[in-house]
């Protein structure tokens, strides 16, 4: 293919009315040689994202083309190469974009180059679909985090109902022993002579014994206090 000969005042200006990947398509080269040949002529070419935000509505500045010394080269030669084109076999080139999310059905993830168009040309429809499927993908992820938050609750009443039973379980031999404990005082009291209840050991045994009666009986602090202890 025949050699270009480009000014750099044209390329310039060529640079900062389309995109670098469109613009090397023209000239039949890679962006990657076009950038190469702007920074041989010193042209300022717009740096990552700019056309991104020039879509949406921001104005940013454009350098200005900088003065080259006395005796500077002007002028520089493209020479075209095979270009990655519709006419190239897919088994030759083919560029594809693809998002790696098994769960993501119904989403588009995949683009490549086609026979009508490349896959750079597919950037703006590519944009949308991400944005779309990371919105998808907060979602998702609310959601994995809302089950989550229920199946740690769940375990949380298990062990708590778990708890329960085995404070009602202790609860309930206490309370018998109490009242057993309680019942064997009382029938040492009516089977004792008045003589026998002023004995020492007798008054002694049985101040203990009431003693150890209340220390096990659930309910000695309160009905209250007894059911906090089951933390409804």
């Amino acid at each position: 293919m025949q050699e270009i000969k480009v000014h750099r005042e044209k390329l310039y200006k060529e640079v900062w009315e389309e995109p670098m990947s469109k613009l090397a398509v023209r000239y039949n080269v890679s962006d990657v040689a076009l950038a190469k040949v702007c920074r041989k002529l010193q042209v300022p070419i717009p740096q990552r994202g700019y056309w991104a935000r020039i879509q949406y509505g921001q104005h940013i500045a454009r350098p200005k083309l900088p003065r080259l010394p006395d005796g500077a080269q002007e002028e520089a030669t493209i020479s075209p190469v095979l270009p990655r084109s519709r006419a190239i076999p897919d088994a030759v080139v083919r560029l594809v974009f693809r998002i790696h999310a098994y769960w993501a059905q119904g989403y588009r993830k995949s683009w490549a180059d086609g026979a009508r168009r490349l896959l750079e040309e597919q950037l703006n429809d590519i944009m949308p679909a991400l944005v779309e499927l990371s919105e998808a993908i907060r979602k998702d992820r609310l959601e994995c985090e809302r089950r989550n938050a229920e199946i740690d609750e769940e375990f949380r009443q298990r062990d708590l109902e778990r708890a329960r039973r085995q404070q009602m379980d202790s609860d309930l031999q206490n309370w018998r022993t109490a009242l057993e404990l309680r019942s064997l005082i009382a029938q040492v009291l009516s089977q004792a002579s008045d003589e026998q209840k002023n004995a020492p050991g007798v008054a002694r045994w049985i101040k203990w014994a009431n003693w150890v009666a209340s220390g096990n009986d659930p309910l000695n602090k309160g009905v209250a206090s007894f059911v906090e202890r089951y933390k409804f």
